[in-house]
């Protein structure tokens, strides 16, 4: 479980909080327009960015993985992130087309991503794939590199909000008694 062993910490959570408001990655939709990604986190819904290129021979089967944990759990927004960098817009659309990405996918380069991760978890951008998993507060909870199976991204967010579930619960108890 290198996904879980991944995750970040309540103080590392806290640092990317304080980043957070300064770091809005520069990333664009197919057509061009300009979208910071933390416009399309939180608002009570989990939201998982899968990080990769169209020269990546992981991706295809990452992809194949986040297709299907797609489908299986429509609850959470799902996007793609192509680092093949702006003006490369025709060889995003060729790759999405041939292996069927069934959720939208927006593009950027790595040394854009790198400095997003540094300046909002303080850890540097290994390489494609890699996931970016953001809470339904849109507070990033995980950076995994690699490919990650439908089953393990499914049980991790299964277990977080279980985890927030039960931390609510006693802070609600608690504020009965208190």
């Amino acid at each position: 479980m290198n996904f879980i062993k991944n995750t970040l910490l309540a103080t590392s959570i806290s640092l990317a909080l304080l980043a957070w408001s300064g770091s809005a990655a520069a990333v664009t939709d197919l057509q061009g327009k300009d979208i910071a990604i933390k416009s399309l986190v939180g608002k009570g819904h989990w939201t998982v960015f899968e990080l990769w290129s169209s020269d990546c021979r992981m991706c295809k089967k990452s992809i194949e993985s986040t297709n299907q944990f797609h489908a299986a759990n429509p609850q959470v927004k799902m996007y793609g992130i192509a680092l093949d960098g702006p003006g490369r817009e025709e060889a995003v659309q060729e790759f999405i087309d041939q292996h069927n990405i069934v959720y939208p996918t927006l593009i950027s380069d790595a040394v854009e991503m790198d400095t997003f991760l540094y300046k909002t978890a303080r850890e540097s951008f290994i390489g494609t794939p890699t996931l970016l998993v953001f809470n339904p507060k849109g507070e990033l909870v995980a950076v995994q590199p690699g490919t990650v199976t439908p089953t393990e991204l499914s049980n991790f967010i299964k277990e977080h909000d279980q985890s927030v579930n039960s931390k609510n619960a006693e802070v609600e108890h608690a504020e009965k008694r208190g």
